[in-house]
């Protein structure tokens, strides 16, 4: 109103005005008070100065006002830690909907360590952080018990060569060694890059090579339906073409 009544022209800003009011009364925000506190340290003064100069500049970059605090220094650092609110020295205005901006919740996964359809997890790993990550190659809810569910245990690894995928998978295929009972792996290599790992894990390894006979005979299986129809695809699949 204030604005309309001395000429101001700014009309964009009476729209926004208008449209925030009508919003609030509609709820579909609220306003709130915020509070923002952050400490910077340094091994010296200098140093600490040309570090308050760059975080203030990247701050004003971002649209933030931020001031240098002095006397009220306490009681803004205590200020940071959750339920301080009379520690408060600057409180500002805001929006819910600029508040969700302001709260980008910034944090890692951290998998599901128990309950999971082979018990606890495979392995725990660790984030950039130093928080745990509990690896499972089955996903299932983290709020749900989960033993023994037939769930789907689709698993893909992918990187550049020489990266450590095969490292990897080696790994977390050796960690399932320990459930009980030990689950049943069939393993199909590249360039015998797993075979010290199936060796050691008492594993069988057949090396197949150009030329050199495989020893695999499948018309050797038993006589019935179901394998009859398997070798009849088979013997299309070894004579057929790639295109007719």
């Amino acid at each position: 109103g204030m604005m309309i009544s001395s000429g101001d022209k700014s009309s964009s800003q009476i729209r926004d005005l208008d449209l925030a009011m009508d919003d609030v009364a509609s709820g579909n925000f609220v306003l709130g008070e915020y509070h923002f506190t952050l400490a910077v340290y340094a091994d010296s003064q200098e140093k600490l100065a040309r570090q308050i100069a760059t975080t203030r500049a990247e701050l004003s970059n971002a649209g933030f006002v931020s001031a240098k605090e002095d006397l009220a220094i306490a009681s803004s650092f205590y200020a940071q830690l959750p339920g301080n609110w009379r520690f408060r020295t600057r409180i500002a205005n805001l929006s819910s909907l600029n508040f969700l901006g302001l709260s980008p919740l910034h944090n890692f996964a951290q998998g599901k360590q128990h309950n999971n359809p082979w018990g606890d997890c495979v392995t725990t790993l660790q984030t950039t952080n130093g928080q745990p990550y509990y690896f499972n190659f089955h996903a299932t809810h983290p709020a749900e018990n989960s033993l023994g569910e037939k769930a789907i245990g689709n698993t893909m690894v992918i990187g550049k060569s020489g990266t450590g995928k095969t490292a990897l998978i080696n790994f977390l295929l050796s960690q399932v060694q320990k459930f009980d009972p030990v689950p049943t792996i069939f393993f199909f290599d590249k360039d015998r890059g797993a075979e010290i790992f199936v060796r050691a894990c008492g594993g069988n390894y057949l090396a197949l090579e150009n030329g050199v006979p495989t020893g695999f005979n499948p018309f050797q299986c038993e006589r019935n339906e179901a394998n009859t129809q398997f070798l009849a695809e088979l013997v299309k699949v070894l004579g057929g073409k790639a295109e007719y």
